[in-house]
């Protein structure tokens, strides 16, 4: 964990200390933003945030209120919010680079939460119905704000990983893949600049790349969940170079690490088919094919069609 999250934990565990010639409202505001940062730090959420909420209406200069307010409800998924509590919060302190994170943070997830819903809506579908179009997502704010944060202080590692994203919907690849390359530096046990650096180069052609990125995540990614869609990658990687074995294992490793990985076995099922490996093959295609949703309905397709052909050949 980098300095701009322990940063982020450290003011919110930090208790106020009431001044002697305190107001009633600022003891009162304190007091609340102190019982605000316990629930946070006990991942009750909810709480925090009226706890927060409270301490901001007693006191609105309060800026470590608002900044709690904001991460209480980014933890709530609820995006709009936490960045107009930010963006009070970081109004009120001025120039300080995790303040300015959060909140470009905030606005990336607002954007991005906005226009699922508009999305939706025109669709006729509910939100978590729908593919959201990226390219349609305005990042303008997030990303003069992810900028700003990063010029305050260029360590910022999520900071720097939410800019490379923007960049990516914005079609600033070049862009993106330099940010990502940062974000690795400064964090390299977080999986997700991996799989936006192995992603593009993957996308450019550039496999001896792909497949170097995502060898560096997989050994060092601790965390299984993550180092799965790391090792998929590889997996894509050594296949799209024709080492059917070195993807193999790679997806392998992926399936290990989640077993509901059904993009690997997928992979994996059809280069056990090519190895005339049926009685495997099988086995990957019909778990991949029984959980393919409407968005997968080529590729089930296409695992209903080796199935078939493996039945074919009298192997059940």
């Amino acid at each position: 964990m980098k300095s701009s999250r322990l940063a982020t934990y450290a003011l919110l565990g930090a208790f106020a200390v009431l001044g002697a010639c305190s107001s009633p409202g600022t003891k009162q505001s304190i007091e609340h933003q102190n019982r605000g940062a316990k629930a946070f730090k006990a991942a009750n959420f909810d709480n925090a945030a009226q706890e927060y909420k409270e301490a901001a209406r007693l006191d609105p200069a309060n800026h470590l209120a608002w900044f709690g307010l904001g991460l209480s409800y980014l933890k709530r998924d609820s995006f709009k919010e936490s960045a107009d509590a930010l963006a009070q919060a970081t109004k009120l302190l001025g120039n300080n680079a995790v303040y300015a994170e959060k909140y470009g943070i905030a606005l990336y997830r607002a954007a991005e939460a906005g226009a699922r819903e508009s999305q939706a809506r025109a669709a006729a579908k509910q939100p978590n119905e729908i593919e959201l179009d990226y390219s349609k997502v305005d990042f303008g704010k997030a990303t003069d704000q992810l900028a700003a944060a990063i010029k305050l202080e260029p360590k910022l590692v999520d900071a720097t990983y939410f800019l490379s994203r923007a960049y990516l919907y914005q079609g600033k690849e070049k862009e993106a893949a330099e940010l990502a390359t940062t974000a690795i530096t400064l964090d390299p046990s977080d999986y997700a600049p991996y799989v936006t650096l192995a992603n593009l180069y993957l996308k450019w052609d550039y496999v001896d790349e792909a497949i170097a990125v995502a060898e560096a995540g997989a050994k060092a990614v601790d965390d299984a969940l993550d180092r799965s869609e790391v090792s998929f990658l590889l997996g894509l990687g050594k296949q799209r170079k024709g080492d059917v074995e070195g993807a193999i294992a790679a997806y392998t490793a992926a399936i290990e690490d989640r077993k509901d990985n059904n993009r690997a076995r997928f992979q994996r099922g059809q280069l056990l088919f090519q190895k005339a490996d049926y009685k495997k093959a099988k086995e990957d295609l019909e778990v991949y094919a029984k959980a393919a949703g409407k968005s997968a309905m080529y590729e089930k397709s296409v695992a209903q069609r080796l199935i078939g052909e493996i039945m074919s050949k009298g192997i059940q």
